[in-house]
């Protein structure tokens, strides 16, 4: 073959390979593009979906939020309403607690007295009596009455809480004022009433305490008075 052929072969063969590198480059060019087409849509429904899992994530948060929140209402009602219509009941450790302190006056007598037609008040009324047994008072047995034994010129009047009368001497006073001390630290309304009672006259001693339970006192009693005191005074 002579020079001028072989020139003509490779002058051929560089034009096809410039076509080549232009078809190739061209593909390649078209090819990336398209890819990057492709993955730029792909990456915006990614980051579409991450935003929708956000935004749920987001919503599923609130709604627990808002049923925490709910169940959290639904207990304090509960609990609120428990206080408000729950019995008076004094348990045993504050029953040891409350003898503990009234143990100075052993062999106090003592008379617990309730209304017969009130369920809630002879219950609390036990409870009382139990305590100051622990605490060595020489208490009677339970005296259920039919009604409310009120002061003259106070009929029509209901009495709630714990009404608590003595004798007239000191050691009765004391003994009925430490009584009422003690109800009252525990959340329960009581106090030594200054009117006269004709309970006193029931089985008379030269010292004697008589506890009449009245009806429990709208709103908390008991620990539940208490929380609510603390509460209140934070």
């Amino acid at each position: 073959m002579s020079l001028e052929s072989w020139k003509s072969f490779f002058e051929i063969g560089t034009l096809i390979l410039l076509f080549l590198t232009f078809v190739f480059g061209a593909g390649a060019l078209i090819t990336a593009s398209r890819l990057n087409t492709i993955q730029a849509k792909e990456l915006t429904e990614l980051r579409l979906k991450a935003a929708e899992a956000r935004d749920r994530a987001t919503k599923n948060e609130q709604e627990a939020a808002r049923l925490a929140k709910e169940a959290e209402e639904e207990r304090i009602a509960r609990l609120e309403l428990e206080a408000r219509v729950g019995w008076r009941r004094i348990g045993p450790s504050a029953q040891s607690e409350i003898a503990a302190h009234l143990a100075a006056f052993t062999g106090e007598p003592a008379l617990v007295a309730y209304d017969l037609n009130d369920l809630e008040a002879s219950s609390f009324a036990s409870d009382i009596a139990a305590t100051l047994h622990a605490a060595n008072w020489e208490v009677a047995e339970r005296l259920g009455v039919l009604g409310q034994f009120n002061p003259p010129g106070t009929n029509g009047h209901v009495f709630t809480g714990v009404l608590v009368w003595c004798t007239a001497d000191e050691r009765s006073r004391r003994a009925a004022s430490a009584l009422v001390e003690q109800l009252v630290s525990h959340g329960f309304d009581a106090v030594v009433s200054p009117d006269k009672s004709i309970l006193l006259s029931a089985q008379p001693s030269p010292t004697r305490v008589v506890i009449s339970v009245e009806h429990k006192p709208d709103g908390p009693q008991g620990e539940y008075k208490l929380k609510a005191q603390e509460k209140l005074s934070h």
